[in-house]
């Protein structure tokens, strides 16, 4: 979510207490959000299935998007999922889609953890994905 900080700077004489000024300031920061569509996927052992996530612009957010992956648990090779762009451009006002796909060769549960970075390295965001592979 868009993160906005409001700072009051108050400035006074000591020689004069009744000599005080203050300015409230306020500081907006560019932000996005990631959702996964679907967050939960039944699948059968060997199925190909995908979920999309969306990285939207919030408050004029522009730039790089670097995703980084981790699939629980980890007895699970982490080539069962692969996420395509992984580093998506974003444009302000907008969103992009990137297509997380995966095929488990085991039956079980696993969990994606998608970490969505920008070039500046904060803030990150997070969006989990549930593979329920029977």
């Amino acid at each position: 979510l868009m993160t906005t900080w409001t700072f009051t700077v108050t400035a006074f004489d000591e020689s004069n207490a009744s000599l005080r000024h203050s300015v409230n300031l306020s500081l907006t920061v560019d932000d996005f959000t990631i959702a996964a569509n679907p967050s939960s996927i039944t699948t059968s052992v060997g199925k190909t299935v995908t979920s999309a996530v969306t990285a939207t612009s919030l408050n004029g957010f522009s730039g790089q998007i670097f995703y980084s992956g981790l699939l629980s648990p980890s007895t699970v090779s982490p080539e069962s999922c692969n996420l395509q762009p992984p580093q998506p451009t974003l444009r302000a006002g907008s969103s992009v889609i990137s297509t997380l796909t995966c095929s488990f060769d085991k039956k079980g549960t696993y969990t994606m953890f998608e970490t969505a970075t920008p070039f500046a390295s904060v803030p990150s965001h997070n969006a989990t994905i549930t593979f329920i592979v029977k």
